[in-house]
């Protein structure tokens, strides 16, 4: 599912699956370091797509437990009127 929340100051985009949980251990890494769970895959995804959105003010971050699904919050932030000139 993914869901959309325009705020004030920034919009967020919301994506949540009810596939397994990620393990606390691995959140605590998600954006630290690369992240294989399986493929062919480097595991710098995570990595590259927070440091990106960071770079436009924004955020990316990871919410997973058991009892609930896994979300995904990306953040960024809206321009002002004067500063999209």
């Amino acid at each position: 599912m993914v869901g959309l929340h325009c705020h004030t100051r920034n919009v967020d985009i919301i994506m949540t699956n009810n596939g397994p949980a990620i393990p606390a251990d691995v959140q605590e890494n998600l954006f630290k370091n690369p992240v294989r769970s399986s493929g062919n895959g480097r595991g710098v995804g995570l990595l590259i797509a927070r440091s990106i959105v960071t770079g436009y003010g924004g955020d990316l971050e990871c919410v997973s437990s058991i009892e609930d699904a896994t979300t995904f919050r990306l953040s960024l932030p809206l321009a002002r009127a004067q500063e999209a000139v």
